[in-house]
């Protein structure tokens, strides 16, 4: 039982890069939602869990620098290693645009009174935007996945 309670972690990028995957996930849904009903509310949450998003994905870049050192010469970490990085560090800055993006959008429909929330064409270039951000994080996951796990036979 001692055991259980002394082991340590020695790396925290494993348990960082779940938070980014499943948020922006979380965020492409309500996005959706919000293409569909057109709710400020909808928007606002999406606004902060994206800004969620782009530090989680922050720390899983900077947890990664840490592991990378440790797991050196492992043949298959060595083959992906620099294309996880660069892809990791573009999903960052993605990230990071998506938020500033996100919250021009909520605090524009807001202001503009005239009509309820943010036009069609905007919602939906928001939403189409926002998966491909999801679609680049599953692959930087993906390939980190391969990087630990191998690939399937």
């Amino acid at each position: 039982m001692q055991d259980v309670f002394s082991y340590r972690i020695p790396a925290l990028h494993p348990l960082a890069v779940h938070f980014p995957v499943a948020l922006s996930v979380v965020v492409v849904l309500l996005t959706g939602l919000w293409l569909a009903k057109n709710r400020d509310s909808l928007l606002a949450t999406a606004v902060w869990l994206q800004i969620l998003v782009a530090a989680s994905t922050w720390a899983a870049v900077l947890t990664g620098e840490e592991l990378e050192e440790q797991s050196e010469g492992v043949p298959i970490v060595d083959q992906f290693v620099s294309m996880h990085e660069e892809l990791g560090e573009y999903a960052w800055y993605a990230s990071m645009a998506l938020a500033a993006l996100l919250l021009m959008v909520w605090l524009a429909s807001r202001r503009d009174e005239s009509r309820p929330g943010a036009a069609l064409w905007i919602r939906t270039l928001v939403f189409l935007v926002l998966l491909a951000n999801f679609v680049l994080i599953a692959w930087v996951s993906h390939i980190g996945a391969i990087m630990v796990w191998g690939v399937p036979v």
